[in-house]
């Protein structure tokens, strides 16, 4: 089967997958990330290992529910920032007319500390990510974030001070 046959022939466990977890909004992009799932699973399955379905089935849910992390991971980081400003200005800000987080929050850092933030937060890469993306170690990364962290914290009770 070529790879359009493939995903046709199998779309129902996509289906099948997003009604299992409950997906409800991003609708086109879990379909999408069941499609690629399917076609992946497709090239990886081992027909002396089992029956391809209960394969695909795994594949596509596991893949589903990465993208569910990460969205809620990103999601979540979105509305902390939008209290944040809220809290701090008292309204909601217009971005185009904000200077950028990295001017107002990461001035303070060492450059290092910064390329890990920006990795972290605003490339949304995970610890490991970031430090294979920076070739350093992952304790180099955790230990960055923390005192970063602990430097923007300053620079956030200093703004809310003034």
């Amino acid at each position: 089967m070529n790879h359009s046959e493939t995903i046709e022939h199998y779309s129902y466990l996509i289906y099948r997958s997003m009604k299992k977890l409950n997906i409800m909004g991003h609708y086109d992009e879990f379909l999408q990330i069941g499609r690629e799932a399917v076609w992946e699973a497709s090239k990886k399955f081992d027909p002396l290992k089992g029956k391809f379905e209960p394969f695909a089935y795994l594949y596509i849910i596991n893949r589903m529910k990465t993208a569910m992390t990460r969205m809620n991971r990103l999601q979540g980081r979105y509305i902390v920032m939008s209290d944040t400003f809220l809290e701090l200005n008292g309204s909601v800000i217009n971005p185009m007319n904000e200077i950028s987080i990295e001017e107002k929050y990461f001035h303070g850092l060492t450059v290092k500390q910064r390329e890990v933030m920006v990795e972290r937060f605003l490339n949304n890469r995970s610890v490991e990510e970031t430090a294979n993306y920076l070739g350093i170690t992952i304790d180099a990364v955790k230990n960055r974030t923390r005192d970063a962290k602990k430097i923007i914290i300053k620079t956030l009770e200093n703004d809310t001070s003034s």
